[in-house]
């Protein structure tokens, strides 16, 4: 699962990052496609720590 958030945090990254260097110009998709992989980011590492736990 961690591998997972760690995959989404790095599609917000690429995301952002190409929208800072003007490589495109879908600001409101990119922004919640960014916020989409965010949330699924946190949910998987919630989800891997909880695994953790048990």
């Amino acid at each position: 699962m961690r591998s997972l958030g760690f995959l989404c945090l790095l599609g917000v990254i690429l995301l952002f990052g190409t929208l800072a260097l003007d490589l495109h110009n879908f600001g409101l998709l990119t922004y919640g496609l960014g916020f989409i992989l965010t949330i699924l980011a946190a949910y998987f590492f919630a989800k891997d720590n909880k695994m953790k736990r048990e």
